[in-house]
């Protein structure tokens, strides 16, 4: 189409109406009008709740968030990164308190 302005990043448009609707209905307006972003790499992670740890009421876990063995949990809280093994976490989000005494 002639007459349509090329739209890059921080573009300002200054252009009568009825050239910005042509252009959108430009079959390739969207991967004009998207931004080249570099690719991605997906990290999968594992998280999970270990043996002996203890979760309170309410609790909300982030996705790949790891509880360790003989941790605590507070109830309400917000676990957002790993739990250490025998820690006591609490509050929103989730900060470490002290350390579990283990039953001898």
């Amino acid at each position: 189409m002639a007459g349509v302005p090329e739209f890059v990043k921080s573009s300002l448009i200054k252009a009568p109406v009825e050239v910005v609707f042509a252009f959108h209905e430009r079959e390739d307006a969207l991967p004009l009008l998207s931004p080249r972003f570099p690719p991605m790499t997906v990290v999968s992670r594992t998280g999970g709740i270990r043996a002996g740890a203890r979760v309170g009421a309410n609790t909300t876990l982030l996705p790949g968030v790891e509880i360790g063995r003989e941790a605590f949990v507070a109830a309400g809280s917000v676990v957002t990164r790993d739990v250490p093994p025998a820690t006591l976490v609490m509050g929103v989000p989730a900060r470490p308190v002290r350390s579990v005494q283990s039953d001898r």
